[in-house]
């Protein structure tokens, strides 16, 4: 048996198998949004209903949340336009509120560091109340 090569067992990869012991909810689960899923039925569609091909429900996953469906972005320019840069910084002591100002230097400190970004949901939500 010279020069027939046998693969090696560790590289011989099986589909991956739900609890059900199925295949194919792989693809939905790695669907990206605005792309399609090697499937037929888009990962949106039996996301938002559980069934597939009805969109036009509106998803209910945090009714709870009243930040839910609101971007950082968006927040910050509320907030800005509400209080402005300077008394941002007087209630909230963080340097990108007080040192050369600017959303997008804000929006990376505040993903980066989920106590400040705490203190920023906390202050929109104050005032939307």
């Amino acid at each position: 048996m010279k020069g027939h090569l046998k693969a090696k067992p560790s590289t011989i990869r099986s589909p991956r198998r739900d609890k059900a012991g199925t295949l194919g909810q792989r693809n939905l689960r790695s669907a990206r949004p605005g792309g399609h899923s090697s499937g037929s039925v888009e990962a949106k569609d039996v996301a938002a209903s559980g069934e597939p091909g009805n969109s036009n429900v509106v998803s209910n996953d945090q009714p709870h949340n009243p930040l839910h469906g609101i971007t950082l972005e968006k927040i910050l320019q509320q907030l800005v336009a509400l209080h402005g840069w300077e008394e941002m910084g007087r209630r909230i002591t963080i340097r990108c509120f007080t040192d050369n100002p600017s959303i997008q230097s804000s929006l990376k400190f505040l993903r980066k560091t989920p106590w400040a970004r705490k203190k920023v949901e906390k202050l929109f939500l104050e005032g939307k109340n």
